[in-house]
């Protein structure tokens, strides 16, 4: 699902859309390159992994007119140790093009 909402070729990752374990590097060279403003995305990513509290909610320019929204939070077991990070995408350009006041960027990042 990631790759198809990124629209990335399977081929970076050495399988299928479905392979279990996805190597970071190849996907997010592909996504940097695919956002608008590759280094802001880029930026905030890297904070987003470095900071293991961190949740975040915004919206993604890309090149092709696309936005996609993006909800990332850390997991984390009983007793409080990390896990990990997920991280959800989704395309709302449909939304954007039929709502003319959200068409119009706030700020190029939308953090909420």
């Amino acid at each position: 699902m990631l790759l198809q909402c990124w629209r990335i070729p399977a081929v970076l990752i050495g399988g299928d859309a479905t392979y279990p374990r996805v190597p970071e590097g190849p996907i997010l060279a592909a996504a940097t390159g695919k956002a608008k403003y590759p280094e802001e995305f880029l930026k905030r990513v890297h904070e987003l992994q470095k900071d293991l509290r961190a949740a975040d909610r915004c919206e993604i320019e890309l090149k092709d007119g696309r936005t996609l929204e993006r909800h990332t939070i850390c997991l984390r077991g009983e007793s409080d140790d990390y896990l990990g990070r997920v991280w959800f995408f989704r395309d709302i350009s449909g939304r954007k093009q039929a709502d003319p006041l959200s068409a119009t960027p706030i700020t190029r990042l939308k953090f909420f």
